[in-house]
């Protein structure tokens, strides 16, 4: 796929994630019987209701919303800031999102990204406000997994995450931390 086509692709996801949010089952649901969210796009409201009967009337008028305005805003700001996406259907989105109730349909992202299927990740996370032994031990885990070739998966949040994560970039070994806050907004600002 090129760049443009996938640029395309892209704001097909972004404007089905933002219909009924990035985490929803109705979303998997709707890629399993139409295919690609830009087949769920060009769906009128007859056919949404026939092929997913389980859709609620709301979430019907919901897609019938046609407007690509917000996701074209939401890729223009994507772009202007670095931050990629990653689509339900790549073959890098990781086997253990998929197997979530409501996995994520659309995970956006600074960086490069670990190999998820074939790499072990292992998340080590804890008590914002954590005592001295807590701190080496939490960095000691995380060094030693990530030396080791583990990825590091935190939360970046103060206390044993931002430890775990420091100690996998001393280790030379990667890391990955997951925001509650969308990837646009570090939370605490000095991590």
């Amino acid at each position: 796929m090129n760049y443009k086509s996938e640029q395309k692709d892209h704001l097909f996801w972004v404007w089905l994630s933002r219909r009924l949010g990035e985490g929803s089952k109705r979303c998997v649901l709707l890629l399993e019987r139409f295919g690609t969210p830009y087949d769920v796009f060009q769906a009128d409201e007859e056919e949404l209701a026939r092929l997913v009967p389980e859709l609620t009337p709301r979430e019907r008028r919901l897609l019938c919303e046609k407007s690509l305005e917000e996701a074209y805003e939401i890729i223009g700001y994507c772009q202007r800031n670095g931050i990629q996406l990653l689509c339900y259907n790549d073959q890098r989105y990781p086997l253990s999102l998929r197997s979530l109730v409501d996995p994520p349909i659309l995970l956006y992202y600074r960086g490069v990204l670990p190999d998820f299927q074939n790499q072990l990740c292992i998340a080590v996370v804890g008590t914002r406000k954590m005592s001295e032994y807590g701190r080496e031990t939490a960095y000691k885990i995380a060094y030693e997994l990530a030396a080791a070739g583990v990825v590091v998966v935190s939360g970046m949040a103060l206390g044993v995450d931002s430890v775990a994560a420091c100690a996998a970039l001393a280790a030379g070994g990667k890391t990955v931390a997951v925001f509650g806050t969308g990837v646009d907004i570090a939370y605490p600002p000095e991590h």
